[in-house]
């Protein structure tokens, strides 16, 4: 892309949660070319050249436009940012000094970081440090062109409407819906959550192609729905749920049903039935029971025999478990059940579920510090080097999960 070009209408949309422009839009991407001649000085576009190229700075000029326009048009995305990192650290932003800071404005501080944040979350190559001088001078020639539009500058009142809900919604849909909008369609999280989902969208597709596979259309599908309930952003490392609910506030009563919101289970299930509101599943390495909520499948024709083998993620919402993600099913197999019961990665799916339950919680700890201490030469502390942390951790899951299986062994045996 040459130097001279503009900024058009589609690259200005591609961090909207909507497609069809407004005139609003118009006025936005107007400003949004404005804010590239600004940062197109010789010392500015030699410096971002270092880390980006020219198609990645048009995304970091609507990107930074975005940041201007939610203000204006009070979305409240940058500033759940604001209160969230407030409550968790104790001051509004990190790195910079903040005496003249106004929350609800716009900032100097606030483009220092957004530039900081964009280039080392676009660029994996690099670590930008927050203090470099060309990022500071480039949040300068930013402000200045939007010093001068923050008293005229029309609100979107349009993209204020994608991130609010009804205070008694209760469709799981309608609300994972928004997660999605915040993950994967919002600005703030466009370079990091966003790029991250194309990445695996890509490599599927690819992968597809390689081996001759004509399912990657339901592939994506599963991939997007446990990459919106797992995913966490760079930015505080949170999940899109937590992210909704400090977007709409605490005085919305749908903001706590986001805080309780569980992560996916997903896995094979037996079918054992069902009554007039739920399907009955039993996880078959957990031997766990769940209720799905009948009016959120659609697949209920095909289940007639009991303990037919399914395959399908869950999801609990206000207390009820609905499905999420792609089903299928085959008939009853005892070799794959028993296989299916001695994955540790299916066993520890559902472990979150007993983590807030008091008398679960005692026995736990307690065999996590027993089996820790196993494979530690009896200590409670492990040194080791940075790199080897992962692998660690991934080891001890793996020795905990094996213990608690053995356990489970011996009690069936002392039954029989």
């Amino acid at each position: 892309m040459k130097i001279e070009d503009r900024i058009y209408i589609k690259e200005w949309l591609s961090l909207k949660p909507y497609e069809i422009h407004t005139t609003v839009d118009t006025y936005y991407l107007k400003l949004c070319n404005n804010v590239k001649k600004a940062m197109m000085s010789p010392v500015s576009l030699i410096a971002l050249l270092q880390y980006v190229d020219m198609r990645e700075i048009h995304i970091l000029c609507c990107f930074l436009t975005s940041y201007f326009e939610d203000l204006i048009s009070e979305t409240n995305i940058w500033d759940a940012f604001v209160r969230k990192h407030t409550k968790m650290y104790g001051n509004q932003l990190p790195f910079y000094d903040l005496e003249d800071y106004y929350e609800e404005e716009i900032n100097h501080q606030d483009a220092c970081f957004l530039i900081w944040y964009f280039l080392n979350t676009v660029n994996e190559d690099k670590i930008i440090s927050p203090f470099n001088e060309f990022i500071t001078l480039l949040a300068e020639e930013v402000m200045q062109v939007f010093e001068e539009a923050w008293d005229y500058a029309p609100e979107n009142s349009q993209l204020k409407t994608y991130y609010q809900l009804d205070e008694d919604e209760e469709n799981f849909y309608v609300a994972r819906n928004l997660v999605e909008k915040i993950l994967f369609e919002t600005y703030l999280f466009y370079p990091d959550t966003y790029f991250r989902l194309l990445d695996t969208e890509i490599e599927i597709i690819e992968d597809a192609k390689y081996n001759n596979t004509y399912n990657e259309a339901a592939l994506i599908k599963e991939n997007r729905d446990t990459t919106t309930h797992t995913i966490h952003t760079c930015l505080l490392s949170l999940k899109g749920s937590e992210w909704a609910s400090e977007i709409l506030g605490n005085d919305h009563p749908i903001s706590e049903h986001y805080k309780e919101i569980t992560t996916k289970v997903v896995g094979l299930f037996l079918y054992k039935g069902q009554d007039e509101h739920y399907v009955r599943l039993e996880h078959i390495a957990s031997g766990r029971h769940f209720n799905l909520l009948k009016y959120s499948f659609d697949e209920l024709a095909k289940l007639i025999e009991i303990d037919t083998i399914v395959y399908i993620g869950l999801v609990r919402w206000r207390n009820d478990w609905w499905f999420s993600g792609i089903y299928f099913q085959e008939e009853y197999n005892d070799d794959l059940i028993q296989s299916e019961k001695k994955s540790l990665d299916q066993m520890a799916m559902v472990n979150f579920l007993d983590q807030n339950r008091e008398e679960c919680v005692a026995p736990i700890i307690e065999n996590q510090h027993r089996v820790f201490k196993e494979m530690n030469n009896d200590s409670i502390i492990a040194f080791m080097p940075a790199n080897e942390i992962d692998s660690f951790i991934k080891r001890f899951y793996n020795q905990y999960n094996l213990a608690i299986l053995a356990d489970q062994e011996k009690k069936e045996q002392i039954k029989n």
